[in-house]
């Protein structure tokens, strides 16, 4: 996708407030793919929570279903041939994110999907986040009591 593209699609999602929480300090904990995928799971059970209603929220069969082959190109890695050697592959992310609590359980369906339970850290962190926008919306902002840009400040920032 090009990077104009690209930008838009975030645009588009920073307008609908479509904001997810990264906690930084577990992120930099993980290994690199771990890392990437807890970037690609943390967007989709955002979405998840979103469309399930406050009340029933994930109890079992509450999953996000992502393909092996899609996940791979996504996070830029070669697929492996065969199915072992697949679970293999993405066996320490899922072990890391079930040893924290980041999902609750993962299951390899037959056709090389991968099913996604959200644990109780991903639906801290959408609380989290869920509040920090509330915060943010219910904060009046007046663009003209924002204080205009001076010459130090710009020169500041082009260093």
């Amino acid at each position: 996708m090009p990077w104009l593209a690209k930008g838009l699609v975030v645009r588009a999602q920073l307008n609908r407030w479509y904001i997810v929480r990264v906690d930084t300090k577990f992120f930099m904990k993980l290994a690199p793919i771990a890392g990437r995928l807890y970037e690609l799971l943390s967007n989709r059970f955002f979405g998840l929570f979103m469309s399930l209603n406050r009340a029933k929220k994930p109890k079992s069969g509450r999953y996000v279903v992502e393909s092996y082959e899609s996940l791979c190109k996504r996070m830029s890695l070669a697929c492996r041939a065969y199915r072992s050697w697949a679970q293999e592959h993405f066996a320490k992310a899922h072990r890391q994110f079930l040893n924290t609590k980041f999902l609750a359980k993962v299951e390899w369906l037959n056709n090389n999907d991968i099913r996604y339970y959200p644990g109780p850290k991903a639906l801290y962190d959408f609380d989290h986040a869920q509040g920090e926008l509330t915060r943010q919306m219910a904060l009046p902002f007046n663009p003209r009591e924002v204080e205009p840009a001076t010459d130090e400040d710009t020169l500041a920032v082009g260093r």
